[in-house]
């Protein structure tokens, strides 16, 4: 009963340690799926991320350039109102681009962005309110306008003085005058080509105010003087220069007014200067604002690359906590199997020793049986059931001759009495040792 109560818990040890080993196997080969997928998908995820990160940057850098080009088009009159949106499109990319909750660097510098969409949006609304003032300047001076009008003033002025000549040319003293009124009226012509022509805005008000306005108020001075004699004639020279005069100054202000739209010359030269020093301005606001655009781009750069780097360091990290994961549990598995491994080996050794035990007990039992059936007189033959001899006794040996090595192992019917005592074969079947082996009946014989 002992015995059969260690081998079966040396079986179900064998079965536990079975048991171990197939959960090790499956959930070590679940901890490997897990963890190779749970690899693939931040793999992926980081792949994402870059390729987000990076798609912002040649979006942000595309749209920028096109916004740039869209403004400097403005800027040199090639630009059509309704024909492009670039600058919104740059500015409705930067709104698109994501919040990044968990990336600081990177949402500051879509705010940086941000900042600088609706500067470039600002630039170009300024852009296109310069331009429809350029345009209505632009086609003055084209058509020469206003220059053609003090031109044709001018030229009228210098009618009338040959006129005024043809009828003071007998008298010495209007004659010095008429002569001195075309020297101030060349002087004035002059003095309206530099106006008209003139560069440097600091420079336009010294012009008019110490050139233009005094050589103005002399020439008026001497067509007073020159037409003081004939009043008819000269308050149409009067009228004139008053109208030359306000060609030349005349402010969009007053034109309008007037129910004109055109304003002066000097008006018009000094919107000339002023919007090209705008246009100047815009430009330098321009190339400010691109220049801090690809530094924000560049910016933008670094923070995707440290983005990804903390990414991929990220997942190193977990790759590692990972294969620590795998560890432990191998190693706990490894343990337990062990454990289980040395029950086992230690139950199969206490069974062996039991199993020693009993042979020696057999050993011994059968050498006391041996001695027993020795010291009998008579023969005793030992056979199992299938009729081979197993032991014989002294007695018995002498009686049939044989020694017991050579009967051991042996049929006892084949040896012993094969034939009957006149010679002829005794067949195993009516052996009534072999009937005894078989039914378990006693049988006698005489």
């Amino acid at each position: 009963m002992i015995s059969a109560r260690k081998n079966d818990r040396i079986l179900r040890l064998v079965l536990l340690l079975a048991a171990v080993g197939l959960t090790t196997i499956v959930v070590l080969i679940g901890v490997v799926g897990y963890e190779m997928s749970s690899s693939h998908a931040e793999r992926e995820t980081l792949q994402s991320e870059q390729e987000r990160l990076y798609q912002n940057s040649e979006d942000i850098l595309r749209h920028s350039s096109a916004a740039r080009g869209e403004i400097i088009a403005i800027l040199a009159g090639e630009f059509v109102a309704d024909a492009s949106k670039e600058t919104e499109k740059f500015a409705a990319v930067i709104q698109r681009m994501p919040d990044g909750a968990q990336q600081l660097s990177v949402e500051e510098a879509r705010a940086g962005f941000k900042d600088l969409g609706e500067g470039l949006v600002g630039i170009k609304l300024r852009s296109l309110a310069w331009r429809a003032r350029f345009d209505a300047v632009s086609q003055d001076i084209r058509e020469r306008e206003t220059l053609g009008q003090v031109l044709k003033q001018i030229g009228a002025l210098r009618s009338a003085i040959e006129t005024l000549e043809v009828l003071n040319k007998t008298e010495a003293k209007q004659s010095r005058r008429i002569a001195l009124s075309r020297r101030h009226l060349a002087e004035l012509a002059t003095l309206v080509e530099r106006l008209n022509g003139e560069e440097q805005l600091n420079h336009l008000p010294d012009l008019v105010d110490k050139e233009l306005k005094p050589a103005l108020e002399r020439f008026g001075q001497e067509l007073a003087a020159l037409t003081e004699a004939q009043p008819d004639r000269g308050g149409l020279v009067v009228q004139a220069l008053e109208n030359l005069e306000a060609t030349l100054f005349r402010e969009r202000v007053q034109a309008a007014k007037a129910g004109d739209d055109a304003s002066g010359l000097y008006a018009l030269r000094r919107n000339v200067l002023l919007l090209r020093s705008e246009r100047e301005e815009l430009n330098n606001e321009r190339f400010n604002l691109a220049r801090r655009i690809d530094d924000a781009v560049a910016a933008y750069l670094r923070s995707a690359r440290s983005e990804s780097e903390n990414l991929a360091a990220k997942m190193e990290r977990e790759l590692a906590f990972s294969r620590q994961r795998m560890t432990i549990a191998g190693a706990c598995f490894a343990l337990i199997f062990l454990w289980l491994a040395w029950l086992i080996l230690r139950a199969i050794k206490g069974q062996i020793a039991v199993i020693e035990e009993v042979e020696q007990n057999l050993g011994k039992l059968q050498r006391d049986h041996e001695s027993v059936l020795n010291a009998v007189g008579e023969g005793i033959q030992w056979i199992d059931c299938a009729g081979h001899i197993l032991f014989e006794n002294s007695a018995a040996k002498r009686l049939l001759g044989w020694d017991a090595s050579e009967l051991a192992g042996r049929s006892a019917h084949s040896v012993i009495h094969h034939s009957r005592p006149d010679g002829s074969p005794y067949p195993e079947s009516e052996c009534p040792i072999q009937v005894t082996l078989l039914t378990g009946l006693s049988q006698q014989v005489e």
